[in-house]
């Protein structure tokens, strides 16, 4: 999943805790890919370290720096070819021009006014942070059972059931129990 990330998010998911917070975890750990310009970047570092941040003190300026330079190193960079002039405010046309360029999967946005307005640009959802979590917690979502073929262990199918959910863990633990058992099983007949 790629996405651009509007710099109010940025901000909020470094110096708040909440869903912003939550996202720019999945980022540092690599689960959704961040796609920007050189342009973005140097808006995120602008903006990032003001000093008004730093006043109350809190969060220390080397930490924000760091989680800019990780930033930097993980998200894809494009180059714009194409300039578009879709938001009364231009300073967010970037964003958009990006999302088109790097081919993302959701624009991610607090911005009212300017960008959450236009609800989709050439096709690209613009939604709210906490839209996209919800988005991404259906698609990750683990079936209750897996039900294996015994003649073809190759085959998997996927029940869904209305029953109370196994945990990841459980869910593991039984399936490697199953390919223990079905090797076994295969020595044994290989043996005779």
């Amino acid at each position: 999943m790629r996405i651009v990330l509007d710099t109010t998010l940025l901000v909020s998911g470094i110096f708040y805790i909440g869903k912003p917070w939550e996202l720019l975890e999945k980022i540092l750990r690599g689960e959704i890919g961040i796609i920007v310009s050189d342009e973005i970047l140097d808006e995120y570092e602008d903006v990032c370290l003001r000093d008004e941040f730093y006043e109350k003190g809190g969060i220390d300026k080397d930490l924000v720096k760091f989680v800019l330079g990780e930033i930097e190193k993980i998200a894809a960079r494009v180059k714009p070819k194409k300039s578009f002039e879709a938001s009364k405010d231009p300073k967010d046309n970037k964003f958009l021009n990006v999302a088109v360029e790097g081919k993302v999967d959701y624009v991610l946005s607090s911005d009212e006014k300017h960008l959450l307005i236009l609800k989709s640009f050439q096709g690209i959802p613009i939604i709210r942070v906490s839209e996209f979590l919800d988005e991404l917690k259906k698609k990750e979502r683990l079936p209750d059972y897996i039900v294996f073929s015994s003649q073809k262990p190759e085959r998997i199918f996927i029940i869904e059931s209305k029953a109370p959910k196994m945990k990841p863990e459980e869910m593991k633990r039984r399936f490697l129990s199953y390919l223990l058992s079905f090797s076994k099983r295969k020595e044994g007949k290989d043996k005779q």
